[in-house]
């Protein structure tokens, strides 16, 4: 069965906003370590970094979903980046099955993108402005 148009799009388009927010967590993240000791503004950097991580991978799946022919309702979109950790297997289960979703790892793969960047970015940032003078050395 090959996809419509439309499902071709949705296809497109949940990789497309995953990787938006990849880019928008890399870019918050230096703003988190640029202002490391304003702490009201690392603080809102951080709760910034969590709605990203959290509402990148609920974007994937809305867009995964309805390529599927799938409507996500309101409230599981908001469980499901307010809780992905235990609501992505779940949606995994219910769209793939358990085989499908095993293989997958019940979707808890869609973090370690996220995680990686998020620590990445965090220690890049930390050496190169330890080196410009910025941080000093502990």
């Amino acid at each position: 069965m090959t996809p419509t148009i439309e499902e071709g799009w949705y296809r497109k388009r949940r990789w497309y906003s995953y990787f938006g927010a990849l880019i928008v967590l890399v870019l918050i993240t230096i703003a988190e370590v640029a202002f490391y000791y304003r702490e009201n503004l690392a603080l809102l950097f951080y709760v910034a970094s969590c709605l990203v991580i959290g509402y990148g991978t609920v974007w994937w799946c809305l867009f995964d979903s309805r390529a599927r022919g799938l409507q996500l309702s309101y409230n599981f979109r908001i469980w499901l980046g307010l809780l992905g950790p235990i609501f992505i297997p779940i949606y995994f289960y219910k769209t793939r099955g358990v085989a499908q979703g095993a293989k997958s790892i019940f979707g808890l793969a869609l973090y370690i993108p996220f995680y990686t960047a998020f620590y990445g970015t965090w220690y890049l940032t930390v050496i190169v402005l330890t080196k410009a003078g910025y941080f000093s050395p502990a």
